[in-house]
């Protein structure tokens, strides 16, 4: 069997490849996540402005270092009137700074100017407990 140069260089690099792959996976860098990594909480709800159902809009959650909370950042969406995190990146237990911007349906004045901007950044603290799966949110009038 003749090998062209080509297939003799992949088959010289191809055991370095593999141990290439088996260190960084025992290193920790795919992307399964580590033991000591705290638990992530899948959270869901229903949103109000001014006492209206919210209809799109994204959440993000952020650990209230000045209260204690160093856990990982979260993220969440809104759609017709409910939020829920996004699966895999919800926040930890404990203190955090949830910021919300809220959509309004259809488009604004000219189409590519996208959904009209009910509010932007509000921002609210929550205590949030291990198991925690809802939280009702509403953001008053004036934001």
């Amino acid at each position: 069997m003749i090998i062209s140069g080509t297939g003799r260089r992949f088959q010289l690099l191809l055991p370095s490849m593999l141990l290439v792959v088996l260190a960084l996976q025992a290193a920790g860098c795919g992307g399964g996540g580590s033991a000591d990594e705290p638990e992530r909480l899948a959270l869901q709800g229903k949103i109000t402005h001014d006492g209206q159902p919210v209809p799109a809009g994204d959440l993000s959650f952020a650990p209230d270092t000045a209260r204690g909370n160093k856990g990982p950042a979260g993220a969440g969406t809104i759609s017709n009137g409910t939020w829920q995190t996004v699966e895999g990146k919800g926040p930890t237990a404990g203190p955090q700074v949830i910021t919300i911007s809220g959509y309004g349906e259809g488009a604004g004045e000219d189409a590519a100017s996208g959904p009209p901007v009910l509010f932007s950044d509000y921002r609210m603290e929550v205590d949030l407990s291990a198991g925690q799966e809802t939280l009702d949110i509403e953001v008053p009038a004036e934001e």
